[in-house]
């Protein structure tokens, strides 16, 4: 059989949903990016079924494309067919390029973050995919979008929310993520006034402030007032981030810097 052959069998076959966890485990293979190697797309991302069968969500069949990619790998005649993708897929799981959530990983990258000398750019994005993979391997948190662009400025992560968890269920459908890389000084109060002022015009409820040099009293007692606006702002500092690094159950330490935001307002 053909390709046009095998995609006219399979058309009518139902969709079927992509269980959370296999969702997350491919978006932490490819980065949370596109795919294709010259892609830089973190935006709009979408899963795309290599043999062209929506109900078969077996790992080895699926692929994160960003919208234009995945409209060509449908596309008649065109060069990203389903051999194209079939080696795209084989060489990404060779070459072991997915953003990994292991542990040892983890505390290699903290400590760089903590003890070398590097460039705010580049310590931006490093802090940025440190903390997309924590809350990735959170079940039920699925990082579906990095440095997400609207009127307001940019988002740097943002997470859909299918936590089974009753506590975590209630945080929202979505979840925004801002990351302030700083090492030499606590984030002011200001800030938090601006996330949560971004925060409000995007109609997000629930935010996440990682912060890799912790908060001013301002800066928490800001977060305590977002209640006031029905917002809720949980703060991550260091210590958090160090703990969530080694612990074995990160759904509980997050759920513990949800209470503790919580209980602050």
């Amino acid at each position: 059989m053909n390709e046009d052959n095998a995609r006219i069998a399979t058309k009518e076959k139902k969709r079927v949903s992509i269980p959370a966890e296999v969702q997350r485990k491919i978006l932490l293979e490819c980065g949370f990016k596109c795919s294709i190697p010259q892609c830089e797309n973190t935006q709009a991302l979408e899963f795309h079924h290599i043999n062209g069968d929506p109900s078969d969500n077996r790992e080895d069949n699926l692929l994160v494309l960003c919208a234009i990619h995945h409209a060509m790998a449908h596309g008649p005649g065109s060069k990203l067919d389903r051999k194209a993708c079939e080696l795209l897929k084989q060489t990404i799981t060779k070459l072991s390029i997915s953003l990994t959530v292991d542990k040892k990983e983890l505390q290699q990258t903290w400590e760089r973050l903590n003890t070398e000398e590097i460039a705010p750019a580049e310590r931006g994005k490093l802090f940025e995919s440190l903390t997309a993979s924590l809350l990735a391997s959170i079940p039920g948190l699925l990082v579906v979008e990095r440095n997400v662009r609207s009127p307001i400025g940019e988002m740097d992560i943002l997470i859909r929310n299918e936590a089974a968890d009753a506590s975590l269920s209630k945080l929202g459908a979505h979840i925004i993520v801002e990351c302030k890389a700083h090492h030499d000084e606590p984030v002011p109060g200001y800030k938090v006034a601006a996330f949560l002022g971004k925060m409000a015009l995007n109609r997000f409820t629930t935010g996440f402030l990682f912060s890799l040099s912790g908060f001013t009293r301002d800066a928490v007692a800001a977060a305590g007032n977002a209640s006031r606006r029905d917002h809720l702002i949980v703060l991550v500092g260091p210590d958090d981030i160090t703990d969530m690094i080694e612990s074995q159950n990160r759904t509980e330490d997050i759920k513990q810097a949800v209470t503790r935001s919580l209980l602050a307002g």
